[in-house]
């Protein structure tokens, strides 16, 4: 089992740099939350120490609100997904956005195959 600064690193990278600890942890309960924030804190402070740099400051450099944090200082990429394959994941994912919204507007829309009446002169 991969120890758990991996697992945090992992999960950042993936998400590009954020994360919600609510989806892993029951936040109601506050010793949940407690032992979240003591492991982001262990987190920093070993990712500082590796990176040679000081310690990250709250507002600064991340914030942590509700059980989730989101870097700001540190870009966070996943290398080992192939650009040609995200850039296929995202097309996918404009294509069926844009049909997504395009039956929306088709839905919202006069229904073509009943006759507009107001133009006739059925009313008269």
């Amino acid at each position: 089992k991969p120890v758990y600064n991996w697992t945090l690193t992992k999960r950042f990278a993936l998400n590009e740099g954020s994360y919600d600890f609510k989806n892993d942890v029951n936040w109601h309960l506050e010793k949940e939350r407690v032992r979240v924030r003591q492991q982001l804190q262990g987190f920093r402070e070993q990712l500082s120490i590796s990176l040679g740099i000081p310690d990250f400051e709250l507002g600064t450099d991340y914030t942590f609100q509700n059980g989730f944090f989101v870097w700001k200082t540190i870009v966070w990429r996943d290398t080992s997904i192939p650009q040609e394959e995200k850039d296929r994941v995202i097309e996918t994912e404009t294509y069926l956005r844009k049909k997504r919204a395009g039956a929306y507007v088709k839905a919202s829309l006069a229904n073509p195959d009943m006759p507009d009446y107001k133009d006739s002169d059925w009313y008269e």
